[in-house]
């Protein structure tokens, strides 16, 4: 490991952190994990007390955050860290892996353009699909915007692993393999379960049975010359569950 300096490590650590809290601070309640584990409800109540199994979704950083919350109030907060309202869009584990190394307005784009192209699938013909630079997200209850861009890396690993081993996912391989690659690729947590990203693909015309579509094949290429020219993929291979290469090797495809 290269020698860093105090003075260097403390800037860039403190850099990170400010930017995670901020993202963090700006998260709805009822968005956080504890909400999500049940631990306190969409207003910062305290429903019970987190157990083995879920406390890592309500650390001391949590309490402390919820605790900041409740003194300053939302509007205060946001109003402080308004230049980094960016960050909603954001996934907290992307800003672990990248802190400040990172253009996260070029991000943004990229991102809300994956999502589009994911979603096109879902409600238009094929002659209809918006352009590149033609962002369209539409609303869906249950789902933000950091939300859907899980799903759609999600998504996109599922039929990736489906094409290199010829046979879509299996809930074992999904869960063991297609999970970690979503996190390991993009520094993105993964979206959903086995069942979820088998009717997504079937329902959309990407998948049928356990066949990927040349519609899906088609949203591969696309999406990973998304990925590779949007800077997306995470550079460390050290893991067999980073796919960069895989995506980098599928971008110089041609259809």
């Amino acid at each position: 490991m290269n020698y860093k300096s105090y003075a260097e490590r403390k800037k860039e650590y403190d850099d990170k952190m400010f930017l995670y809290i901020a993202k963090r601070l700006f998260d709805d309640l009822d968005e956080t994990d504890a909400a999500h584990e049940d631990i306190i409800d969409g207003v910062g109540n305290v429903l019970k007390t987190p157990n083995a199994t879920n406390d890592w979704a309500f650390t001391s950083m949590d309490r402390f955050l919820l605790l900041i919350r409740q003194q300053l109030g939302e509007d205060t907060i946001r109003e402080v860290l308004q230049n980094y309202e960016f960050t909603k869009d954001i996934d907290s584990l992307f800003i672990m892996a990248h802190g400040m190394d990172c253009d996260y307005v070029k991000l943004r784009e990229v991102l809300g353009a994956i999502v589009t192209k994911v979603e096109d699938k879902s409600y238009l013909p094929e002659y209809l699909y918006h352009e590149n630079d033609e962002e369209y997200i539409e609303d869906e209850e249950g789902l933000n915007f950091t939300d859907k861009v899980r799903r759609a890396l999600t998504v996109a690993t599922y039929l990736l692993y489906g094409v290199r081993n010829q046979a879509m996912p299996s809930s074992t391989m999904f869960d063991r393999n297609v999970l970690p690659s979503v996190e390991l690729t993009f520094g993105v947590r993964p979206w959903g379960n086995h069942d979820e990203c088998i009717e997504y693909c079937n329902t959309h015309g990407l998948t049928e049975f356990s066949d990927i579509k040349g519609e899906g094949i088609r949203l591969l290429v696309t999406l990973s010359k998304l990925f590779v020219d949007g800077g997306l993929l995470l550079k460390d291979s050290t893991r067999v569950e980073n796919q960069t290469r895989n995506w980098t090797k599928l971008a110089n495809e041609r259809l």
